[in-house]
């Protein structure tokens, strides 16, 4: 650190574009959710079809019907285990299939916000999405979380022991999960 300046976390930028979920309904058709989980949708697909896809994957049933970062194919996690589980090390095409879409999910996140304030919040489609979020941006140096809040509205709100990040607090807008609610299990 340089003059002791805070270290900037990684990939957050100043332009940024809240989501209007309203703006998506419409926008994850089966062929496009098909193609990013067949992984043919390449490092140029433009943020805009990114957004689309995940923030109207919220208008689907699978989503409503989702109730765990395996169900989701917008989880970090999912990508991972689809790895870890499958045997597919010594596939290359599919590594770098995982590289990307585990890019453009972070990527999508980070184009609706900047975590500073509640009115420029990340926007999530679900509370997994803030913690992998959170080894992303901090690089896998995550702060120790001293408390984790939801304030009105969706927003939820983690603060963090002093850091060498500078970062107090983030928020995160989680409010559509709440929209659709959470599925229950079944008895």
């Amino acid at each position: 650190m340089k003059n002791n300046e805070p270290i900037r976390l990684l990939g957050v930028r100043d332009d940024f574009r809240k989501v209007n979920y309203e703006e998506y309904k419409d926008s994850c058709t089966n062929e496009l959710l098909q193609q990013f989980r067949d992984g043919k949708l390449d490092e140029d697909t433009p943020i805009e079809t990114l957004r689309g896809l995940m923030y109207g994957y919220t208008f689907t049933d699978e989503y409503a019907q989702s109730c765990h970062y395996l169900d989701s194919p917008f989880s970090v996690r999912y990508w991972e285990d689809i790895l870890e589980n499958d045997d597919f090390l010594e596939d290359d095409n599919l590594i770098d299939t995982y590289q990307y879409q585990t890019e453009q999910i972070i990527d999508t996140i980070l184009s609706t916000g900047d975590g500073k304030t509640p009115a420029t919040a990340f926007c999530v489609i679900d509370v997994y999405q803030e913690y992998e979020l959170l080894d992303e941006i901090f690089v896998y140096n995550v702060p120790k979380i001293t408390r984790q809040k939801l304030l009105e509205g969706g927003i939820d709100c983690i603060e963090f022991e002093p850091n060498d990040f500078g970062v107090e607090k983030l928020y995160f807008d989680v409010h559509r999960r709440f929209d659709v609610d959470y599925p229950r299990p079944s008895k």
